[in-house]
């Protein structure tokens, strides 16, 4: 029978390192555990994750029976489901067992200081530009609505 709920065994913030036999462990950092609804997809897991660590993390799993030199990405639906099959084929009602690593573009990321320029520039060739999480900004009579610039797909403009 089917569970109803998964749940995963997450840790962030610490690291990978050898142990004295050659395996691998994870040490230092958090360790915690998520319950979910089966039901859930990739896109509400990695929310409930942000939400948890409070930053963007990519997902890696540990394979059962395997060591830590074994993570697969979990980046889509098709990969949850397929590690979610895993685990109940190998250890039915197990802890689905979760690495997160914090997303590298996001510590190196910085905001956008004046957003004029760019939009002028947008709205004078057409160049097609959308914005992200950034209060109202007026330009040229419009409103725009981000912050960071993200090309190819349309601007929101009001």
């Amino acid at each position: 029978m089917t569970q109803t709920t998964i749940k995963f065994l997450y840790s962030y913030n610490g690291k990978i390192m050898p142990r004295h036999d050659g395996m691998l462990r994870y040490i230092g950092g958090h360790s915690r555990v998520l319950s979910v609804d089966r039901s859930t997809k990739f896109a509400g897991l990695s929310v409930k994750f942000l939400e948890a660590v409070g930053y963007s993390v990519n997902i890696k799993c540990k394979l059962p029976n395997e060591d830590l030199d074994v993570l697969v990405s979990i980046t889509n639906d098709e990969d949850l489901e397929a590690i979610v099959e895993e685990y109940e084929r190998v250890c039915p009602g197990g802890k689905i067992r979760v690495l997160l690593f914090g997303v590298g573009s996001v510590k190196k990321m910085s905001p956008v200081r004046s957003a004029g320029p760019l939009v002028d520039f947008a709205m004078k060739r057409r160049t097609w530009v959308a914005w992200e999480q950034c209060p109202v900004v007026r330009v040229t009579g419009h409103k725009v609505y981000g912050f960071r610039p993200v090309v190819g797909v349309p601007l929101v403009c009001r």
